[in-house]
């Protein structure tokens, strides 16, 4: 892991897939930010089934990218479980409906630049330039 938070390198990216056209949107759009170089993709059902290495990793994580498709948020909800501070987004929040959206590769898109353009807005990239632990690096700055 990197000594400074906001890296690519330290950073996970989880996706609530779920069962309906947003969910499918959370999960593309995790996947194309992880190409982006925004983290790595994460196993969010094995912090949701409380398998002790997937949850110590999200732990030790830097930043921890959530991305659920709809409001219920269950895949925040998971990592609050399991006391893992993690930044959320939600598809349903950039203007996309659940059961109407479709799942179109331009619906895809439109999805992936919206929740990219909010994660790059909320990195930490001056993390180790003075901001010390009030970052949310955790004090490894």
């Amino acid at each position: 892991m990197s000594d400074c938070c906001g890296s690519s390198n330290d950073a996970i990216i989880c996706a609530c897939s779920g069962a309906a056209d947003v969910g499918f949107l959370s999960d593309r759009a995790a996947r194309m930010l992880s190409v982006a170089g925004h983290g790595s993709m994460y196993c969010l059902a094995g912090v949701g089934a409380d398998i002790e290495s997937f949850v110590k990793g999200a732990k030790d994580s830097g930043r921890v990218i959530v991305i659920d498709g709809c409001p219920v948020k269950c895949g925040k909800k998971a990592m609050d479980n399991h006391g893992v501070k993690s930044e959320s987004y939600v598809v349903a929040e950039f203007g996309f409906k659940k059961g109407e959206t479709g799942m179109s590769e331009d619906t895809v898109k439109d999805a992936f630049l919206k929740i990219q353009d909010a994660v790059s807005a909320k990195a930490p990239s001056d993390c180790c330039n003075g901001g010390g632990s009030s970052c949310g690096c955790g004090g490894k700055c």
